[in-house]
């Protein structure tokens, strides 16, 4: 049985309105919800996955004895752009901050106060 987190291979063997069965090439089974299938919004299903499809997954848990898994979080350029992305937050609020201080230096230490406050 894979363990959380594991990317792992497996074949498309029932697929229903709102996920699909996949057998992991352990033998074991997991469930890959609609929502877990691709990025953008899935409508139907059957326009992503086929019968005796091989999908790369990633084991994102475990619900009622089933394996939960994750099509579109096994996808590295997807993972790569989540974390370049996330990367990118911080380094904007961190020059923000930088600039911040940079100004209150430049003011002596005090802050500038707003015109338009009395």
């Amino acid at each position: 049985m894979p363990k959380f987190g594991e990317i792992t291979t497996g074949k498309v063997i029932k697929i229903y309105n709102n996920a699909a069965l996949i057998k992991l090439d352990d033998g074991s089974i997991g469930k890959v919800h609609i929502k877990e299938v691709a990025q953008e919004f899935v409508k139907n299903i059957n326009d992503y996955l086929q019968l005796q499809q091989s999908v790369r997954v990633k084991v994102i848990g475990k619900r009622d004895g089933k394996i939960q898994l994750s099509i579109k979080k096994a996808d590295p350029s997807i993972i790569f752009n989540n974390q370049v992305e996330k990367f990118m937050k911080e380094s904007g609020r961190r020059q923000a901050e930088l600039q911040k201080n940079k100004d209150r230096k430049r003011n002596g230490g005090k802050r500038k106060k707003d015109p338009n406050q009395k």
